[in-house]
């Protein structure tokens, strides 16, 4: 028979395992100097079988005592230590409890420790399919530690099949309940190209607020705020930014219309500004000195970088400035015009391979990313000449061959053939290259006029390019006149 005391009989009850044997039963001592009183086996069985019933009426209802509560396991998952605490520190002793808790589904922080037991061979043996069914339920509960493990594993295919898409969804979200893990691998998938540039702003903010529970989270977040920062758009003034459909001002990114963005401009607040149409697909830039750097060479500008590095034909309209072809021969490669209008361009860039084109109205179209116009296309190349150039606005513009474009018409009454005066105008200036393609477009040395008739009224626009704006308003004139003398 074993010989106890009270106190060693009561810690021996209470050390009783899952297992149903008592632990350490052979090697109990008890303290001579102490009261003892002489316990049969029989009592002994008694005693393990009563402490049995006991543990096992705990388990069929787990309501009644909590081991882990909630916040304790969020504390432990946020800090990223709840494997190490559960099987090394407490000997998994709990993790049955953990498991009753996770298959009753009795909140998803269970859920989430017990599916990362099992992958990990934590407490159980090594159970990947069942631990990603129980982190993928906790992750769809909206438990945001379960939330970043499914996200890291989508991302990388690991368990899942790949979903990029998933995993950037996931870690947001996560992020956005602010569980501090998730907010510092937020910025860390922005920094591998995930998500979107927009995101930064957002993600910054929530970084720069985070309370590092771990040394490792403090060197990482430390770390992920200089990186993020170093992509971080500099001083970004928005203006008339929200989408209510009533424009500050007539919507056509004309000089005219951009008086406000000009006087801030000439404050000295920005670099480089920035202006888009309804549709977003022409682009107008403003000088650092709140002067415009004008439509027409927002194409020429972009050109000029597209062909640095991409060398190869560049396609606009023909009413177009001029400064494009120069550009273009500049670089060693071919320009080719086409008629006015947008699939006009685009059927030609095909035509000839062009890497580069577009329109004068600050519409770019760069067939890399896509065959139609688009501004924001625009302004990224824009902007990577402006830094790669590392100059100023102005400095890049003065840099270009030095056009200006004059508009005007000339109005007929409905009785006159229009076609015919433009046949005219071609027989009276044969001299001179002609194209009629689109109208009628006679090139001189150092200049060049082009004339349309109007679908919709009896009128015929003149365009005309000279290096001056006033040699350029001379010569419309001048084409007014030829006109006038053939009517």
């Amino acid at each position: 028979m074993k010989v106890l005391n009270k106190y060693t009989l009561l810690a021996l009850s209470l050390i009783f395992s899952s297992s149903g044997v008592f632990a350490g039963e052979e090697d109990i001592v008890s303290n001579p100097n102490e009261e003892v009183q002489v316990i049969s086996q029989k009592e002994i069985n008694k005693v393990k079988a009563q402490t049995k019933k006991e543990f096992t009426e705990y388990f069929e209802d787990v309501q009644l005592v909590h081991v882990y509560t909630v916040d304790e396991l969020n504390a432990m998952t946020e800090a990223g230590n709840h494997l190490e605490i559960i099987g090394v520190d407490n000997q998994c002793q709990f993790a049955p409890d953990i498991e009753k808790r996770a298959k009753k589904s009795v909140a998803s922080a269970y859920q989430y420790v017990y599916g990362d037991m099992l992958i990990n061979g934590v407490c159980y043996n090594r159970d990947v399919q069942s631990g990603i069914y129980y982190i993928n339920a906790a992750a769809k509960k909206a438990y945001p530690a379960a939330m970043v493990k499914m996200s890291f594993y989508y991302e990388i295919g690991r368990y899942v099949i790949e979903d990029k898409v998933k995993a950037v969804s996931y870690m947001h979200e996560a992020a956005m309940m602010g569980f501090v893990p998730a907010r510092i691998e937020w910025v860390g998938m922005l920094l591998r190209d995930l998500g979107t540039t927009k995101d930064y702003k957002e993600a910054y903010g929530w970084l720069h607020s985070v309370v590092p529970s771990t040394e490792s989270q403090y060197l990482t977040t430390k770390t992920y705020l200089e990186r993020l920062s170093q992509r971080m758009p500099k001083n970004i003034i928005e203006l008339n930014w929200d989408p209510t459909g009533r424009f500050a001002h007539t919507p056509e990114p004309l000089p005219e219309n951009l008086t406000q963005i000009s006087d801030l401009m000439k404050s000295g607040v920005a670099d480089v500004g920035f202006v888009v149409d309804p549709d977003v697909d022409r682009l107008a830039i403003v000088m650092e000195n709140g002067e415009m750097f004008v439509e027409e060479y927002t194409l020429v500008s972009i050109a000029d970088y597209v062909l640095s590095q991409t060398p190869g034909a560049t396609v606009s309209n023909l009413s177009s400035s001029r400064a494009l072809r120069d550009i273009t021969l500049k670089h060693g490669c071919s320009y080719s015009a086409s008629a006015v209008g947008e699939v006009n361009v685009v059927t030609k860039m095909k035509e000839t391979g062009a890497v580069i084109g577009g329109e004068g109205n600050g519409g770019v179209i760069y067939p890399a990313s896509h065959y139609g116009r688009d501004a924001l296309v625009g302004v990224a190349l824009f902007l990577t000449l402006l830094a790669k150039s590392g100059k100023k606005v102005s400095e890049l513009k003065a840099g270009y061959p030095a056009y200006a474009i004059a508009k005007t018409k000339i109005e007929m009454t409905p009785s006159i053939n229009v076609d015919k005066i433009l046949e005219a105008v071609k027989g009276k200036l044969s001299s001179e290259k002609i194209t009629d393609i689109d109208g009628v477009k006679i090139d001189f040395p150092n200049s060049w006029v082009h004339l349309r008739k109007s679908n919709t009224e009896p009128i015929i626009r003149i365009y005309s390019e000279a290096a001056t704006m006033a040699e350029a308003n001379a010569l419309g004139d001048e084409i007014k006149s030829v006109i006038a003398s053939l009517i």
